[in-house]
């Protein structure tokens, strides 16, 4: 024990707790409040919910569930400027109705979850393994992934959305005939936009994964 270091002098105690919490994907705290995703396996309903609560009570705020849009999540949360920012891809929740073949951006109140605006787009395809939550930098959403096109190949693309209105600033798509791409994160830094590849071929061509920069204004090749 020594008195003359810093940190508590007591044991820590729990404030709050709330359980079944997605472990995979990271909560967000800012401005009083914590953003979390609860485990669709676990919360009783199947769903994909995105749940806003007080960062000092743990008293909930605001729900948003995405699997009622037959979306699930690709990736955490994230929070810009007061707008909570989604990535969901398809995911037919009650098996019913049309086949669901768009992925969706949504932006959100972070106040209250109400929903800012939605962006639909053909970016349908990602690995549930890994986090693949939207990057928002100097007011554009990046998100990664890929397309499933009509001879079943995936092509890579990622796509730059305006963050305060959702209208699509520019799209770099990877596309390799009788290979699988895709665009599995995206960083974002110093005006250069740098997202990792995979590369998945069919029997006669190799697997590879790399980095791909590109140029965050214009969304060219650089």
């Amino acid at each position: 024990h020594n008195p003359d270091t810093l940190g508590p002098k007591q044991h820590l105690q729990e404030i709050w707790n709330r359980s079944n919490f997605d472990s995979y994907l990271e909560p967000v705290i800012a401005n009083g409040s914590v953003y979390a995703v609860h485990d669709r396996n676990a919360n009783g309903e199947y769903a994909d919910l995105v749940k806003a609560y007080d960062e000092a009570t743990g008293a909930f705020r605001w729900g948003f569930n995405v699997s009622t849009r037959d979306r699930r999540l690709a990736g955490s949360p994230v929070l810009y400027n007061d707008t909570v920012y989604l990535y969901a891809t398809p995911s037919n929740y009650d098996n019913t109705g049309p086949r669901v073949v768009d992925a969706s951006v949504f932006a959100l109140d972070a106040r209250n979850g109400s929903v800012e605006w939605t962006y639909d787009t053909t970016l349908n395809y990602s690995s549930l393994s890994n986090d693949q939550e939207p990057v928002v930098a100097n007011g554009t959403v990046y998100v990664a992934g890929g397309r499933v096109d009509e001879t079943d190949d995936v092509n890579a693309s990622v796509l730059a959305i305006d963050a305060a209105s959702g209208s699509t600033k520019w799209r770099y798509d990877v596309n390799e005939a009788g290979t699988d791409e895709t665009f599995r994160s995206v960083s974002v830094d110093n005006g250069t936009v740098v997202a990792t590849l995979s590369d998945r071929g069919r029997s006669d061509t190799p697997d590879y994964d790399g980095l791909v920069a590109i140029d965050a204004a214009a969304g060219t090749h650089m």
